[in-house]
């Protein structure tokens, strides 16, 4: 099942996997019988707001517009917005990795 499929990869996650590990165990597991499974593949899923019951119209707009319960969620809100937070903090990790690497080079 599609929706059993995505909330493993957001269970995996919140287990502090990496989009390349979830990836992996999927290969390994051969879901949907898939071997090709990628990190970029995770993250797509993981930062897709249908998922969470949002639909964004506008994406590639300067101001897209959120439609909220407009579909049922498959992984419940609080998840949805605990990865979210985990997310910017990497963002923001990543951010302070590379200004650092910048100031010393």
């Amino acid at each position: 099942n599609g929706s059993d499929i995505v909330i493993r990869i957001y269970d995996l996650y919140l287990e502090s996997k990496s989009y390349q590990s979830i990836a992996n165990i999927y290969n390994k597991k051969e879901v949907l019988g898939k071997t090709n499974w990628c990190d970029s593949t995770i993250q797509k899923i993981m930062t897709n707001e249908l998922y969470k019951g949002v639909f964004v119209h506008g994406k590639r707009k300067k101001h897209p517009v959120y439609y909220e319960n407009v579909v049922e969620p498959i992984v419940l809100k609080k998840n949805g917005i605990v990865v979210n937070i985990k997310l910017n903090e990497m963002l923001d990790i990543m951010k302070e990795q590379l200004l650092i690497y910048l100031l010393i080079n």
